[in-house]
């Protein structure tokens, strides 16, 4: 191959990002699911030494951990795309299990 042609395809390749660019994203991504799971267990726990309610925060829990999977696990695991949808929904019902009980006393 000329040089040309070799250009044309690494530059088709890397059109939207370079390699760099996509090891700082999955890093970045990676330290903020981190920190954000520390953080939204630590949260959980001070709620249950003090007794405040604690189902918004196990609802953010589970949407986080079922969208950062359903995103990350490849196309031909489709188990685990269902899990980490079944995961979405029931954090959806975390939020929506203290609204019923309110409207309904």
């Amino acid at each position: 191959m000329n040089r040309d042609k070799l250009l044309k395809k690494a530059k088709r390749e890397n059109l939207w990002k370079d390699e760099r660019e996509k090891l700082i994203n999955i890093r970045a991504s990676s330290i903020a699911g981190n920190y954000s799971m520390i953080l939204l267990i630590v949260l959980i726990i001070y709620n249950w030494c003090t007794g405040a309610p604690k189902d918004s925060l196990i609802g953010i829990l589970y949407i986080h951990m079922g969208v950062y999977n359903f995103f990350n696990i490849s196309k031909e695991q489709k188990i685990l795309r269902i899990a980490s949808i079944v995961m979405v929904i029931a954090g959806f019902i975390y939020f929506i299990d203290p609204l019923v009980r309110r409207i309904s006393l």
